[in-house]
């Protein structure tokens, strides 16, 4: 019984199994590393309906330059996929046609082309890069087809490359080189020379590697055969000496691997890091070439490990050294906030000449800034940890840029070149004694820093009130100016709109305004007058805006008046004459309310409810206007005679 159980299971598990593994090929648009062209490839469905590449791939690429329609890209991939992974032979085939038409002859078309041609073959298994690739790339001129560059036989494991290189570009008259030995590691080892143009000279470079670790470099001018430079790392070679002989507690040989630039401990603008760029930038623009098709270094370039490797050593430097970087981390990050804040403070700048002392501090800050680029390497290296990496004896020798023994900051003021030197304690003897002196040294700018920073904020800060006053007087007499005039000019068609507009202008432009005029004039405070004279001026900017509201309740009246009035004939003096259309609705709103309204107005202490008032004399007259031309028989025997404004607003629905 258990046997049939044991065969049933298995036969259900193959039948699943075997159902997921059903192949379907795909053939339509397809985008492949950005480019959107057409793919023809196998694929599998799992259980979750995701779609699994597997089988053959091919893709093609064709397309016509959007701006220059005689310009041609072709190209072109073929390879196989296994569980979404990349497997076996690659082929990457990358043409680039430009077309030159230089004639038409008897309706034949004469021309020329000129091509480049990238072909890249490559091997992988699993998605990594293992096996055999070659890289190619070709140029096509006057008929002729050309090598530009070759290498082939480049050896990976496991995404590594583990075999000598061997790369040639031909550039006019000159071959470009790169042949170096790679161990089985994937490290650079034994000799490696470089053929490059630099700056249009052709430069030979002999480089020295033992299992990752750079032992020297010399370079030399191919054409003139002077010497250009020459490094050699006396103290890497001795470590590795002393660490054949026996294990050193000051260092070993570090777990973790590195890219091209070797670095012992070097200031990155030091000759022995500088004479590695233009050999490393050769090197990484034909790696580039190698790897631009594949996946892992096009969708992680910033992550992916780099395919040749060196070495470095790590330096056990002293205990509680975590809470000491921790310390000077911190220190750098407050100091740079602050002085990257007071250095590009447009009131520090601004006010700079108003007194040697804040010319001082401006020019301070502004040094500073160039401090912290000197120090931003160190720091670096802190944040990131590297600098177990980093022999700082080898650091420190030709000196450190932001340690100076005598600090010296040079600033201008009233058209006088100036200097300030502060005096530093810059010694150190050992590594230790270095970090130390550069907390030492951060909480020192630290404490004048917070000092200079706090004499400016005081100084600006009575400046700016200062200024604000000045500017907020010169504004407030200019507006009060318009308004008076706005007020004062106001033409009056009758003589009710002339008592209001007397008493408005008695009530707010010479009652208030002198009140709040005398409140600004006995404030000592000059942060208490600021805020006065903000009230005043948005006070008359009020009264400003709220004029043409003012100038239109009478005009308006007028209309209203008009409306309300019809023609009416007296059959007893055969004459026609103007009556009042609907008396006691016209009473009640233009006789017993508005003047209400209008009173209320002229007595209103708080100038920011004169827009209500305003607002509640408009909706009356509009109340007026709608009604005009309504049945109002009902509301007229409502309002009767009354006189009651309350009862008014009511009735009207105001």
């Amino acid at each position: 019984m258990k046997i049939k159980q044991i065969l049933f299971l298995l036969f259900v598990m193959q039948g699943s199994l075997g159902s997921a593994q059903v192949r379907s090929v795909f053939e339509g648009a397809y985008t492949f590393q950005g480019k959107a062209g057409t793919a023809t490839f196998e694929f599998l469905q799992d259980e979750a309906k995701n779609t699994v590449l597997d089988g053959f791939f091919r893709f093609d690429y064709l397309k016509k330059d959007s701006l220059d329609q005689t310009i041609l890209y072709k190209f072109q991939v073929t390879g196989e996929y296994e569980q979404n992974e990349r497997s076996g032979n690659w082929l990457f085939d990358q043409e680039t046609h430009r077309v030159d038409v230089q004639d038409v002859v008897n309706f034949e078309v004469v021309s020329s082309l000129h091509s480049d041609k990238i072909y890249v073959e490559a091997v992988y298994k699993q998605g990594k890069k293992t096996g055999t690739w070659a890289f190619k790339q070709n140029e096509f001129v006057n008929g002729e087809l050309r090598p530009k560059a070759e290498a082939n036989g480049i050896t990976f494991t496991e995404g590594k490359i583990t075999e000598n290189i061997d790369y040639r570009a031909f550039e006019g008259d000159y071959t470009q080189l790169i042949r170096g030995e790679v161990n089985a590691e994937g490290y650079l080892d034994g000799e490696w020379a470089l053929v490059y143009l630099k700056e249009g000279a052709l430069i030979s470079e002999v480089r020295n590697y033992e299992k990752g670790f750079l032992l020297g470099i010399k370079q030399r001018n191919l054409e003139t055969g002077a010497r250009v430079n020459e490094v050699i790392f006396h103290k890497t070679i001795e470590k590795l000496q002393k660490l054949e002989e026996a294990p050193q507690k000051a260092y070993n040989i570090a777990d973790r691997d590195f890219g091209l630039v070797y670095n012992d401990g070097f200031q990155s603008n030091s000759l022995p890091v500088q004479i590695q760029n233009s050999g490393n930038r050769f090197i990484d623009d034909f790696i580039s070439k190698l790897l631009q098709y594949d996946n892992r270094r096009s969708e992680q370039a910033q992550n992916a490990p780099y395919p040749i490797r060196t070495k470095r050593f790590e330096y056990a430097l002293y205990d509680d050294l975590d809470e000491l970087l921790a310390a000077i981390r911190k220190k750098y990050q407050v100091l740079k906030d602050s002085t990257e804040k007071y250095a590009g403070m447009n009131a520090l700048a601004l006010n700079k000449e108003k007194s040697d002392s804040l010319a001082y501090t401006h020019a301070f800050f502004s040094n500073r800034l160039e401090k912290f680029k000197q120090m931003e390497e160190l720091m670096g290296l802190i944040r990131s940890g590297d600098i177990r990496y980093y022999d700082l004896t080898n650091f420190t020798t030709k000196g450190v840029g932001f340690l100076s023994p005598l600090d010296l900051v040079n600033y201008s003021y009233q058209d006088q070149d100036k200097r300030k030197i502060i005096n530093r304690e810059v010694g150190y003897a050992n590594p230790q004694s270095f970090l130390e002196r550069v907390d030492s040294h951060l909480e020192e700018e630290l404490a004048l820093s917070t000092a200079l920073a706090r004499y400016a904020r005081r100084q600006l800060q009575s400046i700016e009130v200062s200024q604000n006053l000045v500017a907020l007087e010169e504004e407030l007499t200019e507006k009060r100016s318009l308004v008076e005039t706005l007020y004062e000019n106001h033409e009056s068609s009758e003589a009710l709109e002339q008592q209001f507009f007397d008493k408005f202008s008695g009530h707010f432009l010479h009652g208030l305004l002198q009140e709040n005029l005398s409140g600004y004039a006995t404030a000592d405070d000059p942060e208490e007058k600021v805020t006065r004279g903000k009230q005043l001026l948005d006070f008359l900017t009020e009264l400003e805006l709220r004029y043409p509201e003012l100038a239109a309740i009478f005009p308006r009246n007028e209309e209203i008046d008009a409306l309300y009035k019809e023609e009416t004939f007296d059959p007893f003096t055969y004459t026609r004459y103007q009556a009042r259309a609907k008396s006691r609705l016209y009473e009640a709103g233009m006789n017993i309310l508005l003047p209400y309204y209008l009173t209320e107005l002229t007595k209103e202490n708080d100038y920011g409810q004169i827009k209500n008032h305003l607002d509640a004399i408009e909706l009356l007259q509009q109340k007026l206007i709608d009604l005009r031309d309504r049945s109002t028989k009902g509301l007229e025997r409502k309002l009767g005679r009354t006189k009651n404004m309350e009862r008014v607003r009511s009735l009207l629905d105001l």
